[in-house]
């Protein structure tokens, strides 16, 4: 491979290689559950429960306000609880699904899932209700100082009760909030660093070589 294509191709895969994956996990604790039928049924107050599910730095949508959403991959996004139970997005939901950042709106810093980019909505789940599939919902704001941009990389760390001002976390059946209520406890937003891009396309000796020369 002469110079010019390996730079090229060394240029064209750190590129690709700044799309990380963000994986994301919110903890909650069961405070009540008015569902009959199991899988979610089976959930008992006192339980923790963890929503969990990752997104890519790079896929996301600007909403009318400062807020950002990073598109969920679908198939990632669960539900568990520490008794066992464990519940996925409806599979014939074919989206959008979106973990949305807030930041200076207008003074508040935060996170939410929704269908858009500009408000909390809920993400169906693979059970269904008496007005639908049920819903899991989750909002957090923080103090203005929080954040300091919608880039969710630079988000990147732990969260729980420092400058929290207001939480809503649980399942929700149609326009009947908490059918199954949970307190939010913390969330980790983790950044899934990307391996090399030489080392994956096999290019470190190549570029090597050239210096040694």
């Amino acid at each position: 491979m002469n110079r010019t294509l390996a730079l090229a191709v060394v240029a064209a895969a750190t590129t690709a290689a700044s799309a990380n994956p963000v994986l994301v996990e919110i903890n909650g604790v069961v405070w009540g559950n008015n569902i009959n039928p199991g899988p979610l049924g089976d959930v008992n107050p006192g339980e923790t429960g963890t929503i969990s599910f990752t997104v890519d730095t790079t896929n996301f949508i600007n909403g009318s306000f400062p807020t950002r959403g990073y598109a969920i991959d679908l198939a990632s996004f669960s539900l568990d609880f520490s008794g066992g139970t464990s519940i996925g997005i409806n599979p014939g939901f074919a989206g959008p699904a979106y973990f949305v950042v807030r930041n200076n709106d207008p003074a508040a810093d935060g996170f939410f899932l929704s269908q858009g980019p500009d408000f909390p909505s809920d993400i169906p789940l693979a059970q269904a209700g008496v007005f639908g599939d049920f819903g899991a919902r989750f909002n957090v704001s923080y103090t203005g100082d929080t954040l300091n941009s919608l880039d969710i990389a630079d988000a990147a760390g732990t969260y729980d009760f420092t400058g929290l001002t207001v939480f809503g976390m649980g399942v929700n059946d149609g326009p009947f909030e908490d059918v199954l209520g949970m307190d939010f406890s913390s969330m980790t937003i983790t950044v899934i660093p990307a391996p090399s891009a030489l080392a994956m396309l096999g290019l470190g000796g190549l570029v090597a070589g050239r210096r040694r020369r």
